[in-house]
């Protein structure tokens, strides 16, 4: 008796392995360029931050203060190329929380600006405070004033 079964060839079997390895390679191939550029989008994206906060110039210029009322009054200079905007004041690591002036305003570059606040801790004539201003950007100064 003969074998009347058939079988597929070597040749298309061949092909069809072949098939199928190019459609995983191809599957393979995009996902790891999708992958990799977004790697490179986020790349892109912290340099950009980076450079953005290297360009945020603040210096405090001068301290008042109002003693008896627990008010203080900054004045900031933004010597840097891009304008600035204030987002928080921390007096001796305590979060300002009253803001009378200045929150949120944009300084622009090379101008001074103003921010009033409530001190979130009592203020005494000749005792040594450190302030931190913090910018939007997310940039931070640090200053140490003797009121």
């Amino acid at each position: 008796m003969l074998n009347r079964r058939r079988g597929i060839s070597e040749i298309i079997g061949s092909l069809m392995i072949l098939l199928i390895i190019s459609a995983l390679g191809t599957i393979l191939y995009n996902y790891s360029l999708d992958a990799m550029n977004y790697q490179k989008n986020v790349l892109e994206s912290n340099i950009k931050i980076a450079l953005d906060k290297a360009q945020v110039r603040i210096k405090v210029i001068s301290t008042q203060s109002n003693y008896s009322a627990n008010i203080l009054n900054l004045t900031i200079l933004n010597y840097g190329v891009c304008s600035v905007t204030i987002d928080d004041v921390y007096i001796n690591n305590t979060r300002v929380q009253t803001y009378l002036d200045g929150q949120d305003t944009t300084i622009l570059p090379m101008d001074l600006g103003h921010i009033n606040f409530v001190s979130p801790i009592p203020i005494i004539q000749g005792a040594l405070y450190d302030i931190v201003i913090v910018s939007l950007r997310g940039v931070t100064h640090a200053y140490r004033s003797k009121m």
